[in-house]
């Protein structure tokens, strides 16, 4: 998994104000929407490196952020267990007897009731 790192830059006299998304696999640049608050266009620009990437199916999960130094943000893709270990359950084929007595689907059952993964 890799960590997407956005920050901002500010206008200049030939551009104006940007976000920058960059993790390793590569970067993205997206004008600031001021229609948008601060975390908003950081989040925007996060998401549209992961969709640029193919980042953006179910299988990385939901991306979730948090503040950095100087203003920048860190975002990482959180899997859905509890979603990867339902959807397993509900494929046809042999998993050994009745899915639905299995100690993990009980396991992401119960996640989802706590945490609502759906």
């Amino acid at each position: 998994m890799q960590a997407i790192i956005t920050h901002f830059i500010p206008c200049t006299n030939f551009r104006e104000s940007r976000v920058k998304a960059v993790c390793e696999a590569g970067s993205l640049t997206l004008g600031w929407n001021h229609e948008l608050n601060q975390d908003e266009n950081h989040h925007a620009c996060a998401v549209a490196l992961q969709t640029k990437l193919g980042w953006a199916n179910g299988f990385y999960g939901r991306l979730v952020s948090a503040g950095m130094p100087k203003g920048a943000q860190c975002h990482i893709m959180v899997p859905d267990v509890a979603g990867a270990v339902m959807e397993w359950a509900r494929t046809p084929g042999d998993h050994g007897g009745n899915p639905h007595c299995k100690t993990m689907v009980r396991i992401a059952e119960r996640f989802q009731a706590v945490y609502g993964e759906k």
